[in-house]
């Protein structure tokens, strides 16, 4: 949002709110943030998918959603362990200097 705040942490930061033409010297139509999610509704394949990445941009401004989904599948082919592959993507982020907070959570999907 104006080349200051990140659109992942627009949801909380209130001093963006209400600022239709007070931000920056410049007007705006709308405000800057608003507190509305988006909404992404995905059909899950039980033969494809078995895992959710959940993660901050401190990930996503380093690596690709297909990229992400790769090294977590060579991950788990190697060790097996969620938690392991969680640390792995976040510590490569930070190695390719990331300038974010980095959160990953990776989510397993059991399908009965």
């Amino acid at each position: 949002v104006n080349g200051v705040l990140g659109l992942p942490r627009s949801f909380g930061d209130i001093e963006y709110k209400g600022w239709k033409s007070q931000a920056w010297g410049k007007e705006f139509s709308a405000d800057l943030v608003i507190a509305e999610p988006g909404l992404l509704h995905v059909q899950l394949d039980p033969k494809r998918d078995s895992f959710v990445i959940v993660a901050s941009d401190g990930l996503w401004d380093v690596f690709g959603k297909h990229e992400a989904v790769d090294r977590v599948q060579q991950w788990l082919s190697r060790q097996g362990s969620l938690d392991g592959a969680s640390h792995a993507l976040a510590s490569e982020a930070i190695a390719r200097g990331t300038h974010d907070n980095t959160t990953v959570c990776i989510l397993q999907l059991r399908w009965t």
